[in-house]
């Protein structure tokens, strides 16, 4: 009877969460940022958006959409974003990222490789940013090793949807 109740439990889990399955399948949906640890070259760790960061990151198949900022970020309400000159405008897009394109992955290396289609920061745009990836409870965990306009990092997602 067991092992019936168990493999309804399963029949009914999300698909996220049914063994064996790829990561390319377990990954669809919407994620929220929990932490973004970087680690410096002189090995200090640092939280680029602060203790407390937001953002999400969207797959779907085949495309991956990223917006991450440092939390609790000040809100003028006077004046919007894009009518703000340099000196409002540089410090708000110094504590924000922004990216997204299509994305592969190697399943055998749990590497998700991410294609800098449209970036905020333009001289990451057409690069390519490998992404090691683990899931594990409701988490995402993509690990980035030293790459062109990164330092080492873990950013650490929490399932929003499927």
């Amino acid at each position: 009877m067991r092992a019936w109740n168990d493999a309804k439990k399963l029949e009914r889990a999300p698909s996220h969460r049914k063994p064996g399955r790829m990561i390319g399948e377990k990954i669809l949906g919407a994620w929220e940022l929990e932490s973004f640890i970087a680690t410096l070259e002189d090995g200090r760790q640092v939280s680029p958006f602060g203790r407390h960061p937001e953002g999400s990151i969207v797959y779907t198949r085949g495309y991956v959409s990223v917006n991450m900022a440092r939390g609790g970020r000040a809100r003028d309400h006077d004046v919007p974003y894009h009518a703000s000159g340099d000196d409002v405008a540089g410090p708000l897009a110094r504590n924000y990222m922004a990216y997204s394109g299509p994305y592969r992955i190697d399943e055998a290396r749990q590497v998700i490789t991410h294609d800098f289609r449209f970036c905020l920061d333009p001289a990451l745009v057409g690069t390519l940013q490998e992404r090691h990836a683990r899931l594990y409870d409701d988490k995402l965990e993509l690990t980035v090793k030293q790459s062109v306009g990164t330092m080492p990092s873990t950013l650490i997602w929490r399932r929003v949807s499927d």
